[in-house]
């Protein structure tokens, strides 16, 4: 059985995925009003009261999945929760945790129990992404360059945790440099200079920063959280300059030209009839996890995060 681990707005949008895939799955969360809505919207069973009170009234979970959507600050516990259960295969929503600490122990706990846990980053699954990286097999990567400035006066309002907003690279803006990093390599020899603070983020709020991947791509980057801007991304062959501006949709400079026209060829259907990214993401879960962000990946990756954010 597929278990969908929360009742929120990312459960309903895996929901209507899994539904449009007719796979069998239940409903799991805390909230017996939210439960009950997504249960009877699909027609599955569901489960209120929480994690914790669900697997202890159940046992042997050993062939069971799990997708966990749940709040930022409760994502790692209730995983821990899930593997302790007997859980072997778990797709955890991005960023898994608020801490290498607690994703550690994730991966500590995965290997002891021997199951897998994946990190669900959804712009990897974007048909944008995937259309860039077919080009890329045929084309020489030799730099990207990327902006992470959030709407400060939007995230501010957001009702979650403080805790959460005080890591909200690890939290939010880590999709942005995620995607780069999946398409451009690892970033190694990372320069990095910050200024600035905001109420809710304290470690800073300008960030301006230069090196390159283990591929030897260069790589630079920018984000202004008290002035305006908006996540992009920017990947240069030797030949084209791709850009995802919006994040969705591919657009694509050539070389000698000026113009920056929208990549045709790519089909955006599932894109715009789920949320992008989610149906391929699903997909690749319940197939062989191709994409997927593994647990030590996502550890690597948040000293990376924490270098960019200075926490």
């Amino acid at each position: 059985m597929l278990y969908l681990i929360g009742a929120g707005y990312m459960a309903s949008e895996y929901a209507k995925v899994l539904s449009a895939m007719d796979m069998e799955f239940q409903i799991v969360g805390r909230s017996e009003v939210r439960v009950a809505g997504l249960s009877n919207d699909y027609g599955v069973a569901g489960y209120s009261g929480g994690v914790e009170s669900f697997v202890q009234k159940n046992s042997n979970f050993d062939d069971d999945s799990a997708i966990v959507c749940t709040p930022c600050e409760t994502l790692s516990d209730i995983t821990l929760q899930l593997l302790n259960a007997g859980f072997k295969k778990i797709l955890l929503e991005k960023p898994g945790a608020l801490s290498i600490h607690d994703l550690e122990k994730i991966k500590s706990n995965s290997e002891v129990n021997n199951a897998l846990v994946q990190i669900g980053y959804n712009r990897r699954f974007y048909q944008a992404t995937i259309e860039l990286r077919n080009r890329l097999k045929n084309e020489e990567l030799i730099a990207a360059n990327f902006e992470i400035t959030e709407w400060a006066h939007i995230v501010e309002k957001e009702v979650c945790a403080s805790e959460v907003k005080q890591k909200w690279v690890y939290s939010n803006t880590s999709h942005v440099i995620d995607l780069v990093q999946y398409i451009a390599g690892s970033f190694v020899d990372l320069s990095v200079y910050n200024s600035g603070s905001l109420s809710w983020h304290s470690s800073s709020s300008r960030f301006v920063g230069a090196g390159k991947t283990q591929c030897g791509v260069l790589v630079s980057y920018c984000g202004y959280w008290d002035g305006p801007g908006r996540w992009s991304a920017e990947f240069v062959t030797t030949e084209n300059r791709y850009i995802l501006r919006p994040m969705e949709k591919l657009q694509v400079q050539q070389k000698g030209s000026v113009a920056i026209q929208p990549c045709q060829d790519v089909n955006y259907q599932l894109d715009e009839k789920f949320k992008p990214g989610i149906y391929m993401q699903v997909e690749s879960f319940l197939g062989a996890g191709e994409g997927l962000c593994s647990i030590a990946s996502q550890i690597a990756s948040f000293r990376t995060f924490s270098k960019i954010a200075r926490y």
